[in-house]
């Protein structure tokens, strides 16, 4: 497992504040990414920390998200 760049967190978090899908994939792939170990075994990709930033980020993105079509859809 690797940690998640910095740059990766920050865009990620920048995007799901503001409502961007962005963020919302970035949080997606960092809370569910795996990869394939040298016996054939899945492995998340990314250290608990980042998986840990993945999952929040995610649902504030999407309520944010959510929140500006409401207002839209209010005129």
């Amino acid at each position: 497992m690797k940690k998640a760049s910095a740059w990766l967190l920050v865009i990620g978090w920048i995007s799901a504040v503001l409502g961007g899908l962005v963020g919302i994939f970035i949080g997606a792939h960092l809370a569910s990414a795996k990869v394939a170990a040298a016996g054939g075994e899945k492995t998340f990709k990314y250290d608990d920390y980042s998986r840990k930033q993945g999952i929040p980020m995610v649902i504030i993105g999407l309520m944010v998200f959510a929140l500006g079509v409401w207002l839209r859809a209010r005129g």
